[in-house]
């Protein structure tokens, strides 16, 4: 809805009134006597929502999927995808004669990977899918912590299957691959949610909009740290496969920058919660040190190896590390933004004739 102005009038003696925008109303279901909540913002706006007592909750509507349309591989899966992350909780997925093979495959892929989506229903031209995420058991910091934990532990069981040469650690951190999936698709949910509910918001922790855009880079970030994690686990497993003896040196320098990849993603993410300025700052700083270690491990590789699938994959994890470093360093940038929004020490607003101080 394009931005409108509307006159206040005045109602009895003190009373200010204005009327609501009807297409506003018509889609959140607002009637009369239902209860609006108004909300004071920093900025002087004042946000309206409908309470719980109010009209229907639109993302409670029954959305019906016309199976027959997707006729592109991977169209309808990407669909349920879709839905669930704009925070849609019941889908009928509806064919005019029977529901291709293909398309129930790519349901069940769907379902498998969305946290708290099921099916309800099946039959031959008809699927039913039913979401149940009570959204106040998943407060924004904690699912994302819970996806930093999940990259992280896959992150460092794939560099200590090359340290022990021990495929089994670089298959348990390929396997978590589909639970980081899982827990970034709830997350953008739950975000994308709580934008136009101001209940989900409280109740996943969020008192402002600001912060929502943010959390979403944030999420996006952890989740790719998470897809390189596994890119290195299975570039490790092609070494060990291989049998190709790596030198201890070598092994030794990827562990390092490793570490500092890691530290760097560890360092970024605390900055986001407890505000601290100098830790995101040296959290940026530290990618130096992982491009300057990586360019060493790379020389090293082509000088002692030259079997073109060794070098490919040992490459392919020092590559790896380093773009987790620069994600790690992107929520490094976006805890320094979110000190920024609240007045400090180190930055305030002038008061009124105060400049002229620094001239």
């Amino acid at each position: 809805m394009s931005v409108e102005s509307r006159k206040v009038q005045k109602v009895g003696t003190s009373t200010l009134s204005v009327s609501l925008p009807k297409e506003w109303a018509e889609r959140t279901g607002i009637e009369k006597g239902d209860i609006l909540l108004f909300e004071d913002l920093r900025d002087g706006s004042l946000r309206i929502a409908p309470s719980k007592l109010g009209g229907p909750r639109i993302r409670d509507a029954v959305y019906v999927v016309n199976a027959d349309m997707a006729t592109d591989k991977g169209m309808l899966g990407r669909i349920v995808v879709g839905n669930y992350v704009i925070g849609r909780n019941h889908l009928v997925i509806k064919s005019k004669t029977r529901i291709r093979s293909e398309h129930i495959q790519e349901v069940r892929t769907s379902v498998a990977k969305l946290m708290g989506l099921g099916i309800m229903l099946e039959t031959p031209d008809t699927i039913e899918l039913q979401c149940s995420i009570d959204a106040s058991r998943f407060p924004m910091e904690t699912v994302i912590k819970r996806l930093y934990t999940i990259g992280s532990t896959m992150q460092k069981e794939a560099i200590e299957a090359l340290t022990t040469r021990e495929p089994r650690l670089a298959q348990d951190a390929r396997g978590r691959e589909d639970e980081a999936d899982m827990v970034y698709w709830l997350a953008l949910r739950l975000l994308l949610t709580a934008q136009v509910d101001p209940q989900v918001a409280e109740q996943i922790g969020i008192v402002d909009q600001l912060p929502i855009v943010g959390n979403r880079l944030i999420c996006k970030n952890l989740e790719h740290v998470a897809d390189y994690a596994d890119n290195i686990a299975k570039s490790v497993l092609d070494i060990l496969e291989s049998g190709a003896e790596i030198e201890t040196p070598l092994v030794k320098r990827i562990q390092r920058v490793s570490d500092v990849s890691a530290r760097i993603v560890q360092d970024g993410l605390a900055c986001i919660f407890s505000h601290d300025l100098k830790l995101a700052n040296k959290a940026i700083e530290a990618q130096g040190e992982v491009e300057r270690i990586e360019e060493e491990v790379l020389t090293d590789i082509l000088k002692k190896h030259d079997d073109p699938a060794l070098v490919a994959s040992l490459r392919s994890v020092a590559w790896s590390i380093r773009r987790i470093a620069e994600y790690g360093s992107e929520i490094a940038v976006i805890g320094i933004n979110r000190y920024l929004e609240r007045e400090s020490s180190i930055c305030k607003r002038a008061e009124e004739g105060a400049l002229h101080r620094f001239a």
